[in-house]
């Protein structure tokens, strides 16, 4: 029926409005909403992570006779996920066992998922040992899951322990699952590891992207190996990938953490040749990179090329500029814990800013 498609379309957009307003015309022309109505209105809810409406709805669904199917349990766990709400997922995935439903390898991930939103690894781990124990298998999904949360919360050991469980149990890890645990090599700066596990992806005949040489590129930044992470641009371009402007920004923000403003000046200027346009983080690395190598008249260059281009300082340019009075006064209480304010930035910088806001004609900015 019409109504019944308008009200799938709009649980698959997470829109608990048109989704009730589907349920109202259905009631206008007296079609009765089944189970699978139901499950549907549901499920818009879940999209939502709206937990509430969704028990509401559940509520509604049970007084009119309705009884719920295995779906409708994992659904409101999902709901229950989107929300990052773990004791209202415990709490169904009981009931769901409670009222003699076996629970599933989806209904298992939906909680795991709720912990990992959390970025609670130990409840998370805690849950995927007792899927395995009850026999359920663990799929690549559940493993994924354990692999980011893990890389996430900074416990690379236990996420690379993950993955080798992966791997022993004969599943092969995607290239969303080593793309993830390369990210998190490169967040905990090991760039080693990252590469040992970028050639077990290449060995295994996974596909390599965009992301994985980015990640390593990352990776490299995180240590300020910028030569490392020229090397891997090179070899992503060598392996005839177009990067976007994340991985540009990636290698200036190399460069930036080692100073390097004629690096960093060498690859903005191939952002024609990659048909890309630069963005406030393309323009903060590149001011970063200035004030790092203590380049006052390239500091000031960029930041009016920024706002020549149209775009605005924001406040990682304010905190990036103000470090250069903080490495000034590094006995200062500020510079001590950290806090760059406005009020920090050097004189000759606001006054590039306001020249720069006059030349384009915003004179409002400029004061």
């Amino acid at each position: 029926h019409f109504y019944h498609i308008l009200l799938r379309l709009s649980a698959s957009a997470g829109d608990t409005s048109a989704a009730m307003w589907c349920m109202d015309r259905m009631s206008d022309v007296g079609i009765l909403p089944n189970i699978i109505t139901y499950n549907t209105l549901l499920n818009a809810g879940a999209k939502a992570g709206n937990v509430a409406l969704v028990e509401k709805w559940w509520k509604d669904m049970i007084d009119r006779g309705h009884a719920p199917t295995a779906i409708s349990y994992n659904t409101l766990i999902s709901a229950c996920a989107q929300a990052k709400d773990s004791d209202r997922a415990e709490y169904w995935f009981a009931e769901m066992v409670a009222h003699g439903f076996q629970p599933c390898n989806v209904t298992f991930g939906t909680v795991i998922d709720a912990f990992a939103k959390q970025g609670n690894v130990q409840e998370a781990e805690v849950w995927a040992e007792r899927m395995c124990k009850s026999g359920v298998a663990v799929d690549d999904v559940i493993y994924n899951l354990l692999i980011n949360v893990s890389g996430k919360s900074g416990d690379l050991a236990k996420a690379e322990y993950w993955l080798q469980r992966m791997i022993s149990n004969n599943l092969t890890p995607n290239t969303k699952v080593y793309n993830s645990f390369i990210h998190a090599c490169g967040k905990c700066g090991d760039l080693k590891r990252a590469e040992l596990w970028f050639r077990c992806m290449e060995a295994s005949g996974c596909k390599l992207d965009m992301i994985s040489y980015s990640s390593m590129m990352y990776a490299a930044a995180k240590v300020r190996n910028l030569a490392r992470a020229e090397w891997w641009m090179e070899a992503m371009l060598e392996r005839g990938f177009t990067p976007n402007i994340v991985c540009i920004n990636t290698l200036l923000h190399a460069c930036a953490r080692k100073g390097d403003s004629k690096a960093a000046t060498a690859w903005f200027m191939r952002l024609e040749e990659f048909d890309l346009k630069a963005t406030e983080v393309t323009f903060n690395s590149m001011i970063d990179s200035c004030v790092t190598a203590r380049d006052m008249d390239g500091t000031v260059y960029w930041l009016q090329k920024m706002i020549s281009g149209g775009l605005n300082p924001n406040n990682i340019t304010i905190s990036t500029l103000a470090r250069w009075s903080q490495a000034e006064d590094a006995g200062s209480e500020r510079a001590r814990i950290g806090q760059p304010a406005a009020s920090d930035v050097p004189q000759w910088a606001s006054q590039a800013i306001v020249a720069a806001y006059n030349e384009r004609g915003d004179t409002s900015l400029a004061l």
